[in-house]
């Protein structure tokens, strides 16, 4: 019998060696097929992620389901990725968008392998609806990877696929020893800085007409690294099992270590202390949704006023919880 992790190791595991791959636009789109199809088979079928095919029908006759169903074999064996709007539509302030995002696609890179590596290494051990979101967050990072190619005309196969100076990021993800680890290190902290890094550079871009590509672009990166972040604070809370804040705290400093903190009176000190913020008010409230609402709203206030809508002080506090 078939299950729904292996065929996911199958298609994303060879991305977890951290070395360029010709064929990763086929599969992060396959990667999107299986988890937009199975994240309704599920609710239709408790059991059909261990059925023995792919893309098994629908019990009811939705309009919806139907189509899906109807297009899932196709989807699956779909070989490119992309958005919606046209790259050759206006191509006002690439330098604007190259200054800001020229190192970029090595962060993306960086987030599909360590995806595709937590996959093998501890999906046995994670609910079925957290390899399918993971999936979901691969095929997002792999468009921001194409549209950040495109637009600046890189060749991935001539680019580090891990990058210099990515290395510690790489290492400090892949020390993860659980699931959870994970979720804390890639989507709480990395991705919560992330987020907010996006909704600068959405806001960066703002004054530009909103056809212009890097500023769809942009636009479309923030919303999805925000989802990544939100993401990250559902599955804390599902895999937390009441885990003492000294387990928390160790990986935070243990990000901080890699990755610095920075000045807090600059850019990239707010912003680096922005995910330490995020994870004390967990701890202190052990509510997600709280936490998830605190995202949305300081990610809106810096695409509108490139600021954070929390106090420095709040930032402070945030850090001095875990002792950096």
């Amino acid at each position: 019998m078939t299950r729904l992790v292996d065929v996911l190791r199958d298609v994303l595991g060879p991305v977890g060696s951290g070395v360029f791959l010709a064929d990763w636009r086929a599969r992060a789109a396959c990667a999107s097929a299986v988890s937009d199809y199975y994240t309704i088979a599920l609710r239709d079928d408790p059991f059909s992620a261990e059925d023995g095919l792919l893309g098994t029908a629908f019990g009811s006759e939705s309009v919806l389901r139907s189509a899906m169903h109807e297009a899932f074999d196709q989807a699956l064996i779909t070989d490119r990725v992309g958005y919606r709007f046209p790259y050759h539509s206006l191509r006002q302030g690439l330098g604007d968008f190259a200054d800001i995002f020229g190192d970029v696609d090595s962060v993306e890179k960086l987030a599909m392998s360590a995806i595709a590596r937590v996959l093998v290494r501890h999906g046995d051990d994670a609910p079925i609806e957290l390899m399918l979101a993971l999936a979901n967050i691969f095929y997002d990072e792999a468009l921001h990877l194409e549209s950040i190619s495109l637009v600046l005309g890189y060749d991935q196969a001539e680019r580090p696929w891990i990058a210099p100076n990515r290395r510690r990021a790489w290492e400090l993800i892949g020390s993860a020893e659980s699931m959870l680890s994970y979720v804390v290190l890639q989507h709480c902290l990395y991705e919560g800085e992330g987020c907010i890094a996006a909704a600068k550079a959405e806001h960066a871009l703002g004054r530009l007409s909103g056809t212009a590509l890097p500023v769809r672009v942009a636009s479309r990166i923030c919303r999805e690294e925000t989802n990544h972040a939100l993401t990250g604070y559902f599955w804390l809370k599902q895999l937390d099992d009441g885990k003492a804040d000294g387990f928390f705290a160790e990986l935070a400093r243990s990000w901080v270590e890699s990755e610095g903190l920075g000045d807090r009176k600059t850019t990239k000190g707010r912003k680096r202390r922005f995910p330490l913020f995020l994870i004390a008010e967990y701890l202190r409230t052990r509510n997600s949704r709280h936490v998830q609402q605190l995202i949305r709203a300081n990610v809106r206030a810096v695409i509108s006023s490139g600021e954070l809508l929390c106090r420095d002080e709040d930032l402070d506090e945030g850090a001095a919880f875990f002792g950096v």
